[in-house]
């Protein structure tokens, strides 16, 4: 049987992808995965356009170093509070996060992109919200008493 240089290529091809979907993801060492609730006064924020994609409720955990700072724009886990204010933050590869302090920023995108409604108040560089993040927990954040 002779196999032509197109059916050749196409072995080799198909091998070459079957070889790189074992890839290991790069160990980030220990991870963690954060799941919580995001309230105010104990009631989840409402976004109008929610349902179609108008709208939405931002979480992101800011790695902090020292004093609270965020280390750095790859060191940021976003993720978004359902209707019920329910979040989980996978991280990159959907294992967690890295244990450590976090400043975790809020944003009430109310049309998004054009309006937090929380008025810039709970951002990546304003939020008052630091929490240490140790294990696999449940969170409760109250955004009327950070």
């Amino acid at each position: 049987m002779r196999l032509g240089a197109f059916t050749i290529f196409a072995l080799v091809l198909c091998g070459l992808s079957a070889a790189g979907c074992g890839a290991k993801l790069p160990d980030e060492g220990p991870v963690v995965v954060v799941q919580g609730r995001l309230t105010s006064a104990g009631q989840p924020l409402t976004v109008k356009g929610r349902e179609i994609g108008l709208g939405f409720v931002e979480v992101r955990f800011c790695k902090c170093q020292g004093e609270g700072k965020p280390i750095a724009a790859n060191d940021t886990f976003p993720t978004q509070a359902d209707a019920s204010g329910n979040f989980k933050v996978l991280g990159r590869f959907g294992r967690g996060i890295p244990p450590g302090k976090y400043r975790i920023a809020v944003r009430q995108w109310d049309p998004y992109p054009q309006s937090d409604t929380l008025g810039g108040k709970f951002d990546d560089q304003h939020s008052p919200i630091l929490r240490e993040v140790a294990g696999s927990e449940s969170m409760e954040i109250d955004l009327s008493k950070p």
